[in-house]
């Protein structure tokens, strides 16, 4: 013997008490983590959901907006290929037109005689409007026969572009489909169509098409003219469903629902409905 005794009271763990420990910490933490998880993804789910509602409720505004400032009764809508086309006109400006001879202003005698094979002109009521290059003038707009901006004689080429105007002058000449109730006349260039291109997966596209010329026959084609060579912008991708509805006889009293749907990498999905009702006196 060295002389050296050792203690059998030394403080310390034994292995089986450590195995013991990591044990029971572990069951504690599995314990805590599947009571955390749950709120914790909540959470997450919730911020998923947020940010898509408030990207598609943007979207949503915005094309009400759009056609609450469009020509009266020229929005129309068609379905090809899976693709939903919703198309309009807006207006650039608009105003009042005189529609009867001024016996107190003789210099302002310009009305527009809708019957007349002849008037090229009208004198502009209340304040002056802008006209730009290439706009044309659209006077009583019903959406239907010759009262249809698309293919009706309800639309003319103001040939005095410019701004501050008190006269337009228009052409061809020639009898118009009929007095507007309120005598008002519109300014418009190009037309816009937003074309939705739902994937059920959120891989979708809606996306908005503008500076092209108005056509007879809506256009249903984003691979040709004048859409494929229109200015486009990408207006939300992650497009699982859209609709716009229901069809031309209720777009012509103007009132348009708009279904939107949202599905994130993450296959969040947020819906989101809105019924625009626009202006229809033309």
């Amino acid at each position: 013997m060295s002389g050296r005794r050792l203690r059998s009271d030394q403080a310390g763990f034994s292995l089986i008490e450590l195995v013991i420990v990591i044990a029971i910490l572990g069951i504690l933490s599995a314990s805590v983590a599947t009571f955390i998880a749950s709120p914790v993804r909540s959470y997450f789910e919730s911020i998923d959901r947020a940010t898509l509602t408030a990207s598609g409720n943007l979207v949503v505004r915005r094309i009400t907006r759009e056609l609450q400032s469009a020509v009266p009764n020229s929005a129309r809508i068609a379905t090809s290929g899976g693709t939903t086309y919703l198309e309009f006109v807006p207006i650039v400006d608009a105003g009042r037109y005189r529609y009867a001879v001024s016996t107190n202003f003789p210099a302002q005698n310009n009305p527009l005689v809708v019957s007349s094979p002849t008037d090229t002109s009208f004198a502009v009521l209340g304040p002056t409007i802008n006209a730009p290059s290439g706009a044309s003038v659209v006077v009583w707009n019903l959406g239907t026969g010759s009262s249809n901006l698309y293919s009706g004689t309800n639309i003319r080429s103001v040939t005095n572009p410019g701004s501050a105007l008190q006269t337009i002058n228009f052409s061809p000449a020639g009898v118009w489909p009929g007095d507007s109730p309120g005598y008002r006349f519109y300014v418009v260039t190009t037309a816009v169509t937003y074309a939705c291109t739902p994937n059920g997966s959120g891989t979708g596209t809606l996306t908005r098409y503008s500076g092209y010329a108005i056509q007879a026959t809506q256009p249903s084609s984003t691979s040709t003219a004048p859409l494929s060579t229109a200015t486009s912008n990408l207006v939300q991708a992650d497009v699982s469903a859209c609709t716009f509805t229901p069809g031309a006889v209720s777009v012509d009293l103007n009132a348009i629902q708009i279904t939107l749907q949202l599905t994130d990498s993450n296959s969040e999905t947020v819906s989101l409905y809105s019924q625009p009702h626009t202006p229809n006196s033309p």
